[in-house]
C-alpha cells in the first residue's frame, strides 16, 4: 500500500471518531510534498502514521495547535526521521487487558502467560489492574494497597464480564525492542503513542507503568518465532500456558505471519489473538460493527469483536 492510500485509510478507518487531530494530520500528509519526502526516505515498515505522529510529539511538537503537518515537520525534519528509524510502534495499551480477561478468568488452574510483542510488559500483568464491566467490577489479586488503574469496558453481554482476576503463576514477554519501564525516555515514548485526545488513557497508562515497573517485568529481547518455543518450555511447569498478542502481527510480512500461526498451533498452548480483521488468516468475521474493531480469537476460533484500546467487547455468537 502506498503512502497516500495508507494515510487515507488510517484517517478514514482508524482515526475518524477517535482522534480528529490525527485524522486531520493524516489527510494533510496525503497532499504534503514535505511529508512524502520524509516518508519515502524510510523503509516501508517505518512509514506508519502512528510512528510519524508519535515521533513528532516525542520530540516536542505540539499537534494540538492546529499547525499544518508541513510546519511540524520543517521544525525538526532530520530528528523526526531519525526517531522513526530508531523507534517502533509499541502501543503498550494496558486497557487491552479488559478484553483479554474474560478469556483468562474461566481457567481454574494457574496460568503461565506469554505475550508476543510485549513492549514494556504491561499486559502480562492483567491481575494487577482493576476493571469495570458496567456493574461487574474485578479487583486485583495483589493485596498491596497502591494506586491502580481501573479499565472500563462496555460489554454487550453481562455474562461475559469476569468476576475475578486470573491466577498467573508465570509471566514473560518477547519483543524485538523491549521497553525499559525504568527509563524515562522509554516511558515518554509509550506516552507519545497515546493519541492526543485520549487524556484518560494516558493517565491510566501512567498508573499502569508505576504499578508494573516496581515488579520488574520479564521481557526477553528476540524474534517472536525464534524465541517463543523456549519461553513455552520454561513456562510449562507453572501451569496452563497461554500465548497472546494484540496489534502485533500486522507489522509482520504475510510469510512471517503464516510461520507464526503454524508455530503457535504446533505448541502445547492456548492461543489468544487480538488483531485487526484480516491479519490472522482463517478467522471468520461475521457482521463486523461499524466502527474500528479488532477480532478476538481463542485457538483460531473467533469469539468477539473488541475496541482496539479495550473500551468495549462484543461477543460473536
Amino acid at each position: 500500500m502506498d503512502v497516500a492510500a495508507s494515510y487515507t485509510r488510517f484517517a478514514r478507518e482508524e482515526a475518524r471518531s477517535k482522534s480528529p487531530t490525527y485524522e486531520r494530520l493524516a489527510l494533510e500528509v496525503v497532499g504534503s510534498a514535505v511529508a512524502r519526502e520524509l516518508l519515502e526516505s524510510l523503509p516501508p515498515a517505518k512509514r506508519q502514521p502512528n510512528l510519524l505522529f508519535a515521533s513528532i510529539r516525542y520530540l516536542g511538537g505540539d499537534v494540538s495547535r492546529g499547525d499544518h503537518v508541513d510546519v511540524l515537520l520543517r521544525r525538526d525534519f532530520e530528528r523526526i526521521r531519525q526517531c522513526m528509524l530508531q523507534r517502533s510502534t509499541q502501543t503498550n495499551e494496558p486497557g487491552r487487558c479488559a478484553t483479554l480477561l474474560p478469556y483468562l478468568a474461566p481457567f481454574e488452574e494457574p496460568i503461565a502467560l506469554i505475550e508476543v510483542g510485549a513492549a514494556g510488559g504491561l499486559c502480562i500483568y492483567p491481575d494487577q489492574f482493576e476493571y469495570d464491566y458496567g456493574g461487574v467490577r474485578v479487583i486485583s489479586r495483589d493485596p498491596r494497597d497502591i494506586p491502580r488503574p481501573r479499565f472500563p469496558c462496555a460489554v454487550s453481554d453481562r455474562h461475559l464480564g469476569p468476576h475475578r482476576a486470573p491466577d498467573v503463576a508465570f509471566r514473560a514477554g518477547v519483543d524485538l525492542h523491549p521497553v525499559d519501564l525504568s527509563d524515562e525516555s522509554h516511558v515518554r515514548w509509550l506516552t507519545a503513542l497515546v493519541w492526543p485526545e485520549h487524556a484518560e488513557r494516558a493517565a491510566r497508562l501512567r498508573l499502569a507503568i508505576d504499578t508494573v515497573a516496581a515488579l520488574g517485568p520479564q521481557v526477553v529481547q528476540g524474534d517472536l518465532i525464534d524465541t517463543l518455543p523456549d519461553l513455552v518450555h520454561r513456562a510449562a511447569p507453572h501451569g496452563r500456558v497461554v500465548v497472546f498478542h494484540s496489534a502485533v502481527l500486522c507489522y509482520l510480512p504475510a510469510t512471517r505471519r503464516a510461520e507464526f500461526q503454524a508455530l503457535v498451533r504446533s505448541l502445547p498452548v492456548t492461543w489468544i489473538s487480538n488483531e485487526a480483521p484480516g491479519v490472522v488468516a482463517g478467522l471468520d468475521a461475521p457482521s463486523p460493527p461499524d466502527k474500528p474493531s479488532f477480532l478476538v480469537a481463542v485457538d483460531g476460533r473467533t469469539v468477539a469483536y473488541a475496541d482496539p484500546h479495550g473500551a468495549w467487547l462484543e461477543p460473536i455468537a
